[in-house]
């Protein structure tokens, strides 16, 4: 399935939260809250996303947050796979639609 093989750039989802990174911030990362520049990465368990920390006023974020990943249950390479199965039809697809692919 030439569709499944295209995703494996993004699995397992370090590699699509790698990839958001650089999309989120491209001159580095920027603190939503003070503009600091500098941060920590915080890894809660190995089953989340890291978290971002900055280091100047404590304020905790994510390659996802305010995202439409923000908070999904749903691993990275499936929401970009629906993404482009979204783009590539020209009808769109329907929820059902999607889950059954």
């Amino acid at each position: 399935m030439p569709i499944l093989e295209g995703t494996d750039k993004f699995s397992p989802d370090e590699k699509g939260r790698d990839y958001l990174f650089p999309q989120r911030w491209p001159d580095g990362f920027l603190s939503p809250q003070c503009q600091g520049q500098k941060c920590w990465t915080i890894q809660r368990s190995e089953r989340t996303a890291p978290v971002y920390e900055c280091t100047q006023c404590h304020h905790h974020t994510s390659v996802t947050t305010g995202t439409i990943f923000h908070r999904t249950k749903v691993a990275l390479r499936m929401g970009f796979l629906a993404i482009f199965m979204v783009g590539v039809d020209k009808r769109g697809q329907s929820a059902l639609a999607l889950s059954h692919e």
